[in-house]
Formats: structure tokens, sequence, C-alpha cells
């Protein structure tokens, strides 16, 4: 027999659930119920605690991935203002957006203490792993990352007093 929470059917309890039955038939039953109860628990706390490790072991391994990209992007972009070439306002967004998710990243990482809060960071570090692998992605796919800087317009200088040079003067 199944026992599910609130089914009191069958268990060697009175109405009033105080006292037992004087039948003991179900005691082995019980007796197996209460044992699984633990086991059950177990189970439980030790699928909660696994699930936190690898959402937070993703995180970090996720987060890893994302420093190498922006390391290769910051070079670059480095690279093209030594060349006097002005960076794409996207690569600029795109690196203060890494600078913040890493900062979050540190947060989720410093904050582990308990299993309770363990289980906030994980459904965090989960939220920030999926903005990491889209930070990953957008760090790679960039095709304009910067261009030359436009050259100066030179204007000219309209000259009041019209010279005249020697050669047009012999043509005329």
């Amino acid at each position: 027999m199944m026992f599910l929470p609130g089914n009191v059917q069958g268990l060697p309890f009175s109405n009033s659930l105080t006292t037992f039955d004087s039948s003991l038939d179900s005691t082995p039953e019980l007796g197996a119920l209460l044992l699984s109860f633990p086991r059950q628990i177990l189970h439980c706390y030790s699928f909660i605690l696994i699930s936190n490790s690898t959402n937070i072991k993703s995180l970090d391994k996720e987060s890893d991935k994302l420093e190498n990209i922006r390391i290769g992007v910051q070079q670059v972009a480095e690279a093209a203002r030594r060349n006097l070439q002005v960076i794409s306002p996207n690569v600029e967004s795109w690196l203060t957006s890494v600078n913040t998710t890493t900062a979050d990243v540190e947060g989720v990482m410093r904050g582990r203490v308990d299993v309770e809060r363990d289980t906030l960071l994980s459904r965090r570090a989960k939220k920030i792993a999926l903005d990491v692998i889209e930070l990953q992605t957008e760090g790679n796919n960039y095709v304009d990352f910067s261009y030359p800087v436009p050259p100066v317009e030179i204007e000219a200088i309209p000259s009041i007093s019209v010279e005249e040079f020697d050669s047009r003067k012999l043509k005329e």
C-alpha cells in the first residue's frame, strides 16, 4: 500500500490519531514508511545540494570562458585605439556588460555560506550563467569591431585677393 502525505487510510491509528488501533497488521508498513522518510528527505536534500553545486560550478566555468573572451576583445580594442581607430559603441557596451556580469559572478561566489543561501545563489547563478553564455556569443561575433577615425574636414579658405600666376598670364 502506498502512502501519500495526508492519506491516513490503513494506518494503525484510531480516528483521533492519538492511540494505536488494536490491529497491528500494518505495523511493518508503518515502519517502512517511517524509515523511508529519512531516505526521501536525504535524497531530496542531496538533489538540492548537487543541483546547487552544479549551477555554481557551471557559472564558474562559463565565467572563466567569458573572461578569456573579454581579454581577447580588450586586446583588440587597445590595438585599434593605438592605430587611431574608434571602437564600435556595441563593443564598448559589451565590455561594460561583461564587467557588470563579472561583478555579479564574484558576488555569487563570495556569498556561499550555507545551504539555504546556496539555494538562492544557485538560482541566481543559473540566471547569470545564461547571461554569461549570451555575452560569450556576442563577444565572438563582432564584425564591425572598430573603424578608422573620420578625417578632419578641411575647408577651402577663399582668398580675397586673386593673384595671377605668370604662367597663366602668358597663355592669355
